[in-house]
């Protein structure tokens, strides 16, 4: 749990962990917050052998990227889980986890659906606006082996990682948090787990966790939220799709891309002019993607 300027809400997420009889560890690591974030930590680190608390060298402050490596450097448990300082888990949180990592060896995590608390109700219509929807989730079951397909075509729904379960060894350092990213490492995480391991969902959408609403909110940063989902698909796009062999997927993922670069906010130009004008200077910039995207399978025709 990495924990910044959480003080309002930290108790509540801790509560929620402790609640759960599966978990025998709560790693906070706290990220030198300005608040009283630390003694909360402190307090329950007194109370309960169960949480222990971490801090980066020197008490820096690194981001929730960082802090979460470190809190996955630390763990000693065969299985991790992931709660944000200002989120909750629901009761019997772990239940569907465990049966279907009992029923399925193979797999490597599992992930659910997340609702919505409101800390502000004043934010209550903004996250709706946003979200169009209480609850977050994939819109479907989804097989491991086309999940990669599925989350980068970005039209059918999205997991939160305070949903996911995963098997420690699995969290080398190929697969950590990008630190580079402040927003959207999640997102980018989650990319690169679906395209190396089998993640799979329970048949039914479940809501496991809870994510708090307030002022503070991240996303409400809307400019700065922009620029880390684009980053995070270029970072996709420089990296082959990360091994998806879909071209039509490849392609989607490009357009959701250059849809949001300057190309397309140039006035007086029609909009169909400016896709093909912002795909041609993106095939300019990166020559390389173009070469590799002659290399993918065309989706099969149907009858």
């Amino acid at each position: 749990m990495p924990v910044y300027n959480a003080e309002k809400y930290l108790a509540f997420a801790i509560d929620s962990a402790l609640a759960q009889d599966e978990v025998v560890e709560i790693i906070l690591i706290e990220d030198n917050s300005p608040d009283g974030a630390m003694k909360i930590c402190e307090d329950y680190a007194r109370r309960d052998p169960r949480v222990k608390v971490l801090t980066h060298p020197n008490r820096e402050n690194l981001g929730a990227g960082a802090s979460r490596n470190l809190g996955i450097r630390h763990a000693k448990s065969e299985f991790i889980a992931f709660l944000d300082a200002d989120d909750q888990f629901v009761p019997n949180r772990f239940k569907t986890a465990k049966e279907i990592f009992a029923t399925h060896p193979d797999a490597h995590g599992v992930y659910g659906h997340i609702g919505t608390i409101y800390y502000d109700e004043r934010y209550k219509q903004l996250h709706l606006e946003r979200s169009r929807s209480e609850i977050t989730g994939l819109r479907e079951y989804v097989p491991p082996e086309s999940l990669l397909n599925k989350l980068l075509r970005g039209n059918y729904g999205h997991f939160s990682v305070d949903s996911l379960v995963v098997r420690r060894e699995i969290l080398t350092d190929a697969y950590l948090f990008d630190e580079s990213l402040l927003q959207a490492q999640d997102t980018d995480f989650v990319f690169r787990l679906a395209s190396a391991y089998r993640l799979y969902s329970s048949k039914v959408a479940e809501v496991v966790a809870l994510r708090g609403v307030h002022a503070e909110n991240r996303v409400f940063k809307i400019e700065e939220a922009a620029i880390y989902r684009q980053r995070v698909l270029l970072k996709c796009i420089k990296n082959n799709f990360y091994n998806c062999t879909d071209r039509e997927v490849a392609v989607m993922v490009i357009k959701r891309y250059v849809e949001k670069t300057a190309v397309n906010r140039l006035p007086f130009i029609a909009p169909r002019i400016k896709r093909k004008i912002a795909f041609l200077v993106f095939n300019v910039i990166h020559p390389d993607v173009a070469l590799n995207l002659l290399k993918l399978s065309r989706p099969a025709k149907t009858a």
